[in-house]
């Protein structure tokens, strides 16, 4: 069972679609597999050069599309995009955008993302094809179909594609740049909260059609693209990533309903975010060195999915309730969540076996470096408090959950210290020439002496508790799908991941690739097979490739519950 608090790292947001499946090896049935796609400009493969648009809505122009098409073709990257490779390797044709198709020209599906468009209508309106009127153009194509095919076999086709959804981006980069006081008159939770019910409609409305398959995206890093990082010091915008981490979270809370209401509903979600992009890997490997599957979060399980344990980790928690208030799952919130997983386990498995469960569990915890962060940019709170009384009240609280763990049942503990946060990335931001942070590196070592203090005093006070602990270094973090892109571009093959191949301004993060906005003058990169970031807010097509990739046959640590490989051979399959 495991407890931890990863440091809140991002990911960029990937705008996907949808996959058709076959279900035998026939001509027939191959002709039947089909892709279709909803989204915006990740998506867009030339859906915008058929509607009346301006030029910022469009990339049919030099340099987009020169480094495989040789040409511009309508997408928003110098080669393919994800759903390109994704279409490959379920070898399809490249699949082209609706509003390019004739009537008898269905061949691997249809393409409905247009550049800029949301969930909600009024995003950009006017100017691109939104969610709501993707969703009737594929009730028009159903239509088609059946005229073309039959009834039959365009019920097959629409009952067996896979509807690969992700969209949002737009809505929450939209207010940063045309109305910066959005948030003071509505807050962001309920902002996403209208975001989320409009793709939610669509969601049923594809129901009735008769799509049951879906591939949904989570929004990721959004504000780390070159074009929201902040011109004065080109880091990430802390509140663009709220409202991603936000949207995922109701994203896949609406999913798990749907699928509950809905009869035949199966999903895969494909999330950069989720609780966090850093992730410290202790419990992955101890899940596998213990010959237990992957642990999965607590929110995520449902009543009879218990199988090796639950995570109830939330990036960016802390020990102090305050720490991060409203945004994460804090670690007595964790606690309570135990406290209702033992309810759960007593109804279903009975008293004694949950009893056993509960007693040989071993309760990995991490906690208390978001604790420490947040001060550190606050200098004057040690003016008021000293560091050894504030780290104090982070011990109080971790040893009162440590107890009441063990007031549940639980007597193996395994404590994960905090590590030299100091000489990560954000902690030496807080020095003048980006060397360690003393402060940062001070702290952490004063928590782990109180946490040895405290795991030997309850070691004597409580009858049968046992505990571990581990040091942990920032060495030891890893990041996952475009977060490890960010940090490490070498291990990937890129060499640079802040700045955009194309554009102008800090970081090219002004969006005048190839003279957009009336801005004729523009850098353009030699090697974008180098770049993480083609423009200010789209992905090279490496970059993409790598992403399908993980899409096409990823693990659940990064798409679950199955890959779209997995998804495409479904149901017997």
């Amino acid at each position: 069972i495991i407890m931890s608090t990863p440091t809140l790292h991002i990911i960029l947001f990937i705008v996907l679609a949808s996959l058709f499946i076959s279900t035998r090896g026939d001509d027939q049935s191959r002709k039947d597999v089909a892709l279709f796609i909803f989204g915006d400009s990740v998506n867009d493969v030339g859906t915008n050069n058929y509607i009346n648009t301006t030029a910022d809505f469009r990339a049919n122009f030099p340099p987009y599309g020169e480094t495989f098409f040789r040409h511009p073709t309508g997408r928003f990257s110098n080669g393919r995009l994800i759903v390109d490779f994704i279409a490959e390797y379920a070898n399809l044709p490249l699949i082209p955008p609706y509003l390019q198709m004739k009537d008898d020209e269905f061949m691997g599906g249809a393409n409905f993302a247009s550049a800029g468009a949301g969930a909600l209508g009024d995003t950009y309106e006017g100017f691109v094809v939104d969610l709501k009127m993707q969703l009737k153009q594929l009730e028009q194509l159903e239509k088609k179909l059946e005229k073309e095919m039959g009834s039959e076999r365009a019920k097959k086709i629409i009952k067996e594609g896979v509807y690969l959804i992700s969209i949002g981006s737009s809505e929450y980069a939209l207010p940063f740049f045309s109305n910066p006081t959005l948030f003071q008159s509505i807050s962001m939770e309920d902002y996403v909260g209208m975001v989320i019910g409009n793709i939610t409609t669509v969601l049923k409305g594809i129901y009735e059609v008769g799509g049951r398959k879906f591939a949904m995206i989570g929004i990721g890093q959004l504000g780390c693209v070159p074009i929201m990082r902040p011109a004065e010091n080109g880091s990430c915008s802390g509140e663009a990533n709220k409202l991603a981490q936000l949207h995922n979270v109701a994203l896949t809370s609406i999913l798990a309903k749907l699928e509950a209401q809905l009869q035949g509903f199966e999903y895969s979600y494909f999330d950069y975010y989720t609780s966090g992009s850093e992730r410290i890997q202790y419990p992955s490997k101890y899940a596998e060195y213990a010959n237990l599957p992957l642990i999965p979060p607590y929110l995520q399980m449902k009543d009879d999915e218990f199988m090796g344990g639950a995570n109830f980790a939330s990036s960016g928690a802390g020990a102090l309730v305050d720490t991060y208030e409203g945004f994460v799952v804090d670690l007595k919130t964790q606690l309570k969540q135990l406290e209702q997983l033992e309810k759960k386990l007593r109804k279903e498995m009975g008293s004694e076996k949950t009893k056993k469960i509960i007693k040989e569990g071993v309760y990995l915890i991490s906690i208390g470096t978001n604790d420490y962060t947040k001060p550190l940019l606050n200098p004057a709170l040690f003016q008021s408090i000293s560091m050894e009384d504030y780290v104090g009240m982070v011990i109080g609280n971790i040893t009162s959950v440590l107890k009441g763990i063990y007031e549940v049942g639980g007597r193996k503990f395994a404590m994960i210290g905090v590590g030299q946060f100091g000489c990560a990335p954000s902690g030496r931001r807080l020095t003048r020439n980006g060397s360690c942070s003393g402060e940062a590196n001070k702290i952490a070592q004063l928590h782990n002496v109180a946490l040895t203090s405290i795991l030997a005093k309850l070691e004597t006070q409580l009858q049968g508790f046992d505990f571990k602990i581990f040091w942990k270094d920032f060495s030891n973090n890893f990041y996952t799908s475009e977060s490890e892109r960010i940090q490490y571009p070498l291990k990937y093959g890129f060499k640079e991941a802040k700045s955009a191949c194309c554009g102008s301004g800090p970081y090219r993060a002004n969006s005048t690739c190839g003279g957009q906005r009336g801005v004729k003058e523009y850098s353009l990169c030699r090697h974008p097979e180098k770049y993480v970031f083609f423009d200010s807010g789209h992905s090279s097509e490496r970059a993409n490739r790598q992403y399908a990739q993980l899409m096409w046959n990823g693990s659940l640590s990064v798409i679950r519950p199955r890959n779209l490989k997995e998804l495409l051979k479904h149901e017997g399959t």
